[in-house]
């Protein structure tokens, strides 16, 4: 039998992992070691060479893109063809199983799968019907504690009770939850593994079944699963001794544990299954060996691994470049003239990537690439003021600004939640059109009881809408006088979008605060700016901004993205941006071992999605979460051996020209917005960048960066 086909140009330990008796196996695949040819051509040898049926085989993936370009390149290596092997997503596999045993899982068979966004409109009938709290309980927070409790394979049932009144409420939701989705046949994602797991370990025929059916379970991006997944492998996998399962994954790509993925199932392997053998792929054929070396040199100072060390054949002496601007926008403008340089020299925007630990470091980048007229687009995700968050506050801001933005009002008048449902809203805004005018004005007609607006809402609704323009005239009059960063805030806090965004832990909550302080950073800087410092004309530059749209998936254009977004992307020049203590690693993770080794993990995927360059970027004093930040340089910098490091800053040592150095003296009177009267103390300029020590009246001795600082001279 030739079999040249499936073992030629694949390198030593690919080989030995596609040829090898069919056992327990974990696979270490290291970044860009080639662990999706590895599985298909397994699975080709298994059927050609060991004459396995492709009916016993099961492929398990991520992703539905990862599952069909497996099922192709099956389809082309093996000359019978692949037909008969079971290939999906985690999800796509119960969904099937479900069908096929509908009345077993007692399900009827025309049930329905619903997605986030039905669920969450679900559960807000749930909420409603139980007569809860919508500020406290919200669709996302109960979402996370449901999936939580799935994950864990809790049914409502099997969720032991607390003394806490927020998790007791939390159960009684999951309780009618399930109630509510057995009577009207609805299935979440979360349920779609759990109720597979009951039927398959439950019902000793269907277990049986299919683990008698699936001879080899093959899974990939192993270190993603978490506990039930882990558990519903088992249960294919059943107590044959002859069914073997084959799991592909990186402990040090495991970046997901905020949402459940175990890196334990990868370091427990050879308890979690019997007879267990490690394998490793270690050659990248992705990268350079110095950007190899520099990401080894990181991820070594993790505990929670096993050991690998990734090499290339791409000898290439670039070094990983570093540059620490005085500011973030200075590092934003260094990021502008890097591209800016590339281009000129002949090379593709596409080639380029930046990638920010969280997605309020995109907000000054964007804006200097607009600026410099430089295209790019956000890869997995929204532009800064495309985002739901900040397009909420600036609704309120238009509507303060002008009472006849009906747009604006629309978006607003019921958020956060006031008890205006989207019934009463539209005849409101019928009621505008049909009489010509604008909404604000039809809703203090009614409210005011004209004659000419006929309308039945009752009292109780009509009382809202008068709650709803008291609260307008309100922050209207609160702001007047104050500058534009504290009238951001104020607006920011008085419409209960502060509140909206507190209450809930959750990731994407978390991401929105981030961001909305961001925009009151935004703020503050045009405050500080002659040409923007009116909410009006900052709202105006704020639409321009908007108007230009980010490039098309087919034009040149740079790629902005998280580091969590890069995974599975490679470029050939990739940025890594904000790379100081407190932002990356985050401040809540310098003090616990397992989140800063997660951080760890995540620095190691950035620096190898590299190909040929890595640059590696920081400041000294940044604008951030509403406060100046002197972070230092991060410890994954500093993990990097010297030698491997080509320090940019001796040849781009800027100086930070601040017209405000030359009036503030020591004995200068001044004024700042939050910390009130002061007197200058000291004064500093490095050669790049300019600070001032001010004594407080009331708040004592400070530093500010005159770049930030909102300061009046007296």
């Amino acid at each position: 039998m030739d079999i040249s086909h499936l073992v030629d140009g694949l390198n030593e330990q690919q080989r030995e992992i596609v040829c090898a008796e069919p056992s327990n196996c974990l696979v270490l695949a290291g970044a860009g070691s080639g662990k999706t040819r590895v599985l298909v051509h397994r699975i080709a040898w298994l059927i050609e060479v060991l004459e396995v049926s492709p009916h016993s085989v099961l492929a398990i993936t991520f992703t539905n893109k990862a599952a069909g370009e497996m099922k192709a390149r099956i389809a082309d290596l093996v000359k019978k063809g692949g037909g008969g092997i079971w290939c999906g997503t985690f999800h796509a596999i119960c969904l099937r199983i479900l069908k096929q045993h509908h009345t077993e899982a007692n399900l009827t068979p025309n049930f329905t799968i619903i997605d986030t966004g039905d669920q969450k409109r679900f559960i807000k009938r749930v909420i409603e019907q139980l007569n809860l709290d919508k500020k406290k309980f919200t669709p996302d927070g109960v979402i996370g504690f449901i999936n939580k409790n799935k994950e864990q394979g809790l049914r409502a049932a099997t969720v032991k009770g607390s003394h806490d009144y927020m998790h007791n409420q939390l159960l009684k939701i999951y309780e009618r939850y399930e109630i509510l989705a057995a009577q009207e046949n609805l299935v979440d994602f979360g349920e779609l593994l759990l109720r597979t797991h009951e039927l398959l370990s439950r019902n000793e025929a269907i277990g049986k079944h299919y683990s008698s059916k699936f001879k080899h379970i093959l899974v990939d991006e192993f270190q993603d699963t978490n506990g039930l997944q882990c558990a519903l492998i088992h249960s294919l996998q059943g107590k044959d001794n002859n069914n073997y399962v084959m799991a592909v994954g990186d402990e040090d790509q495991s970046i997901y544990g905020w949402r459940g993925a175990d890196i334990g199932n990868v370091l427990n392997f050879d308890k979690l299954f019997n007879d267990t053998k490690t394998f490793r792929l270690e050659k990248n054929y992705r990268s350079t060996e110095n950007i190899l070396k520099a990401a080894n040199a990181v991820i070594s100072n993790n505990s929670d691994r096993f050991g690998k060390e990734l090499w290339s054949d791409i000898k290439d002496n670039a070094l990983i470049e570093f540059y620490r601007a005085p500011t973030d926008r200075q590092e934003a403008s260094f990021l502008t003239d890097a591209l800016a340089d590339h281009y000129k020299q002949g090379g593709k925007l596409n080639d380029c990537a930046i990638f920010y630990r969280t997605n309020a470091q995109s907000r000054i980048i964007e804006e200097t690439l607009i600026h410099h007229g430089i295209p790019y687009r956000v890869y997995g995700g929204l532009r800064f003021y495309d985002r739901a968050e900040i397009k909420n506050v600036i609704a309120y801001m238009r509507l303060i600004v002008n009472r006849s933005n009906t747009e604006a009002m629309l978006r607003i008048i019921n958020l956060p939640t006031r008890g205006l449902g989207s019934t009463t809203i539209s005849k409101i805004n019928d009621l505008a059109q049909k009489h010509n005018i604008s909404l604000w004005d039809t809703a203090k007609a009614i409210t005011q009881g004209a004659p000419a607006i006929i309308t039945d809402l009752n009292k109780s609704k009509i009382a809202v809408v008068q709650k709803f323009l008291d609260l307008i005239d309100k922050i209207d009059d609160s702001i007047r006088g104050m500058g534009l960063q504290e009238q951001t805030s104020t607006i920011i806090k008085l419409s209960g979008l502060e509140q909206l965004y507190n209450k809930n832990k959750d990731a994407d909550y978390e991401s929105a605060r981030d961001n909305l302080q961001e925009f009151v950073n935004a703020a503050n800087i045009a405050f500080n700016s002659d040409e923007s410092s009116d909410m009006e004309i900052f709202l105006d530059n704020i639409a321009l901004e908007s108007g230009s749209t980010q490039a098309q998936e087919y034009e040149d254009s740079v790629q902005l993205m998280t580091i969590h977004a890069s995974k599975g992307l490679e470029f050939l020049k990739v940025f890594m941006t904000g790379m100081e203590e407190g932002l990356f690693p985050l401040e809540k993770s310098a003090y616990d071992d397992k989140l800063l080794q997660e951080e760890r993990r995540l620095c190691y995927v950035g620096m190898t999605r590299a190909c040929r360059h890595l640059c590696i970027t920081c400041c000294e004093a940044r604008l951030l979460y509403g406060r100046e930040n002197y972070n230092p340089i991060s410890r994954f910098i500093e993990e990097v051996p010297k030698e491997l490091i080509r320090n940019l800053n001796d040849k781009k040592r800027t100086t930070l020209l601040n017209n405000s150095m030359i009036k503030l003296k020591v004995g200068t009177r001044v004024n700042h917005p939050t910390f009130g009267y002061g007197e200058v103390t000291n004064t500093e300029d490095n050669g790049h960048i300019s600070r001032v020590q001010i004594d407080f009246e009331h708040e004592g001795s400070k530093w500010l960066v005159t770049e930030y600082a909102q300061l009046q001279i007296l």
